[in-house]
């Protein structure tokens, strides 16, 4: 990226949406049955490791298929405490979000049981009939606002929509308080930056001014500061949602479980990941006490009507 500023997209919540167990899911969890005593883990398990759902995963086959954009680095030892506490193997499939969402249509539509779980900010660009409400005994630890009230899903990190800066090249003194002071800041022409598909950011700014002034302010940051339109994140947000089509339900569901727990949240810390559990400490301390006095605007939306912002957003910054 090149300049001085830069949106820095992280906006609303990592989504856990649990999606589709329908009729067909549904039959096979009833077929599956009660595991064998023997296949209970001896050692003692997690408090997110329910040892009855643990014994009915172990029966499915003891493995898990995970397909993600998260990279492999922070992911493999994410999911190496799963495969300890539970002995269930995970089979990790990385690829771009776009290329996600394009094989899991194609898989959709032949009926294919090929992936258990998807980990992925492009869950909300699912079919609304892919995800079905379900109960997660971790939820409950959650923040009200990583909980969606139809049960579809749940948040599984914190990420929030603010303006980063070039600490070389620009004093903290010179910061902007307010999305209208970067209009004062005319030398900064053609040396800021914004990810171009920012469109929770732009939803979210249109709630808090209101279509008409958030309008006028985006166009006229566009004429004064030229801003350069860049394609790709440093960080993204990311969500997990259950295959209807899940060779394995009961493991999906655990594993789902297993994301939200305190455990999983205290690692994804250690990323610098903001967590969604008010019992798990952030890194740093303080990341989310200095937001309380802001005011938050929750985004999430499906995508349709992630299409219209993404309109918006080109006609306010690609103006003809």
């Amino acid at each position: 990226m090149r300049g001085t500023i830069g949106w820095n997209r992280s906006c609303g919540f990592g989504r856990a949406t649990v999606a589709g167990l329908f009729a067909l899911s549904l039959a096979a969890i009833a077929d599956s049955g009660p595991a064998s005593a023997q296949n209970v883990p001896q050692n003692p398990s997690p408090s997110w490791a329910d040892r009855a759902l643990v014994s009915a995963a172990r029966a499915e086959g003891g493995s898990i298929t995970v397909y993600s954009s998260v990279n492999e680095q922070e992911a493999l030892p994410f999911w190496k405490l799963f495969e300890d506490a539970t002995g269930i193997k995970v089979e990790f499939v990385r690829a771009s979000d776009v290329v996600l969402i394009s094989r899991i249509a194609i898989e959709q539509r032949a009926r294919q049981r090929s992936w258990d779980l998807l980990l992925s900010p492009a869950v909300g660009r699912l079919p609304r009939d892919f995800m079905q409400p379900i109960d997660l005994s971790e939820a409950k630890s959650l923040i009200p606002q990583a909980r969606d009230p139809d049960r579809r899903w749940y948040g599984v990190y914190a990420n929030y929509d603010v303006p980063s800066y070039n600490s070389k090249l620009v004093n903290r003194s010179d910061l902007p308080k307010s999305y209208e002071d970067f209009l004062s800041h005319k030398e900064w022409a053609g040396r800021i930056a914004i990810e171009q598909t920012d469109v929770q950011w732009l939803s979210a700014l249109f709630t808090y001014y209101g279509e008409e002034r958030a309008r006028k302010l985006i166009g006229d940051i566009v004429a004064a500061l030229k801003p350069v339109l860049i394609d790709g994140h440093l960080a993204l947000a990311r969500s997990v949602a259950v295959n209807p089509l899940a060779p394995h339900p009961k493991t999906a569901a655990l594993a789902a479980n297993f994301v939200l727990s305190k455990e999983a949240q205290h690692m994804l810390t250690t990323a610098g990941r903001l967590p969604v559990r008010p019992d798990v400490t952030p890194n740093p301390p303080d990341a989310i006490t200095r937001l309380g006095a802001r005011k938050i605007i929750v985004v999430d939306f499906p995508g349709e009507e992630e299409k219209k912002w993404q309109r918006t957003f080109q006609e306010l910054f690609r103006p003809r």
